[in-house]
């Protein structure tokens, strides 16, 4: 077994010290991921809301058989991509 020898006292208050600033900094590490992660849920809560306003359309129209179907593209903020059929009989 080894001996121990005593440290100074500005060698402890300096380990004291060094401890203190670690604790600090991994707090601060620690806010910041929770503030990161709260600012991460609000930018999805608003693409998801802004991906249910249509920015962009386009309509297609074909004609088959007396059949007019219509498809309806709409592209989202978020850049997905919805698309709606229509059919309707022109015959009467």
């Amino acid at each position: 077994m080894g001996v121990r020898v005593p440290r100074s006292r500005s060698k402890r208050c300096a380990l004291r010290e060094e401890k203190a600033k670690r604790l600090r900094i991994e707090q601060e590490h620690e806010e910041t991921k929770e503030r990161l992660q709260n600012l991460e849920d609000v930018v999805s809560l608003l693409l998801s809301t802004l991906g249910s306003i249509v920015n962009q359309s386009e309509i297609d129209d074909f004609t088959i058989n007396g059949n007019t179907i219509t498809r309806k593209i709409m592209t989202r903020i978020d850049g997905t991509k919805m698309v709606k059929l229509r059919a309707m009989n022109l015959k009467m």
